[in-house]
């Protein structure tokens, strides 16, 4: 009797694997045959700001840019994005995304750091362009190898 329900079973599943595999070969393609508009691709983009800057301009560069904010990156979240920073082995990767408030106006920072070797790290900064032009400043006052 185990044997005749277990067959069922293995029958049903190979059934279902075969219509999903048929549904998902001969779906309708979601674009509808539009091609996408070069506006929508510009503004899917992110706007963004990377460096690579020697570690010790780290801090004050994520203090340069916590002064370009009302509201939302915290002395201990800065501190303890610098320690994550710092505990990375070359070619490793850490992120962040913070809720912050710039110009009054409620938006996400998201910050990339690849630490390229013992020296030196790639920053990325994502976020509003308002925001992104202050960091792009802030970046400008301190030695960086490439700024973009």
């Amino acid at each position: 009797m185990a044997g005749f329900i277990l067959l069922i079973f293995v029958a049903t599943a190979v059934a279902s694997a075969r219509l999903l595999v048929l549904y998902l070969v001969n779906r309708p393609d979601p674009s509808a045959g539009q091609p996408v508009d070069i506006e929508d691709l510009r503004r899917s983009q992110p706007n963004g700001v990377q460096a690579e800057i020697s570690y010790e301009y780290l801090p004050p560069l994520l203090s340069n840019v916590q002064g370009q904010l009302d509201r939302g990156l915290t002395d201990a979240q800065r501190d303890a994005l610098v320690q994550r920073v710092n505990r990375l082995a070359p070619l490793q990767v850490t992120y962040g995304l913070y809720s912050v408030v710039h110009a009054g106006t409620p938006t996400d920072l998201t910050v990339v750091f690849l630490r390229i070797d013992e020296d030196f790290v790639r920053c990325r900064f994502q976020g509003p362009p308002a925001l992104i032009n202050a960091i792009r400043s802030s970046l400008r006052r301190i030695p960086s190898k490439a700024c973009v």
